[in-house]
């Protein structure tokens, strides 16, 4: 804290010194300037007004070497500040490491008496291990005679067991071998047996329906377009051209559905057949009039690479 105060003392001494030099400097300039309008005031100006005006340069220039004087004091006062404030340095950097070697006294007395209580704690457990050698030593005697007993429980269990052992005539080996060697006979029946052509039906209806879709937009435009269709709206332009390819789709569901009929393949469910079909050909309709009407030929591309993926996967 010394320290601290001998620096702020140093800092203001040196703010007067600051002070003191500027008004040593504008006091001389002031002397100066008085000196030289005194020696050059004419004979027509009143000599009292110039002899106020010597006056006052002589005290300009009193009042500068006062302030001259002052910088001296000033610089000596810094001087013994500059020597206080190092001291009450030392004096402190002195007691930090006296208090930095009484802490590490009481941190080496703290760990000497750890030490201590940790040497007890070891006595003991030794103490203890000794103790459980012992009675590990007893158990494993005990040990040794539950296991001679044990063996000669076992011996009497097979002995037992031996006798209990079942005694079969000619007759019943006989049995029991026929029961054991003939095989088990597992019988199934299919309520909806398959076919390779009941297989196919699926994959045949469902490309059918997409190439028939698809030969609809081969040509012309997907959307109609011209003048006398440019008063129509979006929606009725798109219909004109997916209602046709829906109706030739549906006809060819129907054909089909008719061949596999004729053909004689049992259908479990006709009408839900039909519905399907009817359901698969607007939706192949639909997605065939978008990719046509977004990439043009490309659209046209990707739909047939629909059909020959699908016809890989099942290979048709």
């Amino acid at each position: 804290m010394l320290s601290n105060q001998a620096a702020d003392l140093a800092t203001g001494l040196g703010r007067v010194d600051e002070d003191a030099r500027l008004h040593a400097d504008v006091s001389a300039a002031v002397a100066n300037r008085a000196q030289e309008v005194a020696d050059a005031c004419p004979a027509t100006v009143d000599r009292a007004y110039c002899d106020r005006i010597s006056a006052l340069a002589t005290q300009s220039r009193l009042e500068s070497d006062g302030a001259g004087a002052l910088r001296l004091a000033v610089g000596a006062e810094t001087a013994r500040s500059t020597v206080v404030s190092r001291a009450a340095q030392g004096l402190a950097t002195a007691n930090s490491g006296l208090a930095e070697g009484a802490a590490q006294l009481a941190t080496g007395t703290s760990q000497v008496s750890s030490g201590a209580d940790s040497l007890s704690t070891a006595a003991g457990r030794l103490s203890i291990g000794a103790s459980g050698v012992a009675t590990g030593t007893s158990q494993v005697a005990t040990g040794a005679a539950q296991t001679s007993a044990g063996a000669s429980s076992l011996a009497t269990g097979l002995a037992n067991g031996a006798q209990q052992v079942p005694s079969y005539t000619d007759d019943e080996r006989n049995a029991l071998v026929s029961v054991v060697t003939t095989p088990v006979d597992v019988g199934s029946t299919a309520d909806n047996p398959a076919t390779v052509a009941a297989s196919l039906i699926p994959v045949v209806l469902g490309l059918v329906l997409w190439l028939g879709t698809l030969m609809m937009f081969l040509t012309g435009t997907s959307v109609p377009d011209g003048p006398a269709w440019s008063q129509a709206s979006p929606g009725r332009r798109v219909l004109a051209r997916w209602l046709p390819a829906a109706l030739v789709g549906v006809l060819q569901a129907a054909v089909v559905i008719a061949l596999v009929a004729v053909s004689g393949v049992s259908i479990s469910s006709p009408v839900g057949l039909v519905g399907i079909a009817v359901l698969g050909t607007v939706a192949f309709a639909a997605t065939n009039q978008a990719l046509v009407s977004m990439f043009g030929g490309v659209g046209r591309m990707v739909s047939l690479a629909f059909v020959a993926v699908q016809a890989a996967a099942f290979g048709v």
